[in-house]
């Protein structure tokens, strides 16, 4: 599921949903977009 966010993101995606789901953590957020989540 990470890499699957890591791509959606690359396309211009939001992945904020998928932590909301539980699918990454908030901290996979971050390495993937760079950004905190909020």
């Amino acid at each position: 599921m990470y890499n699957v966010c890591k791509y959606m993101h690359k396309l211009g995606m939001s992945i904020k949903k998928f932590v909301k789901m539980g699918s990454i953590t908030a901290e996979q957020y971050e390495e993937i977009t760079g950004k905190k989540y909020e």
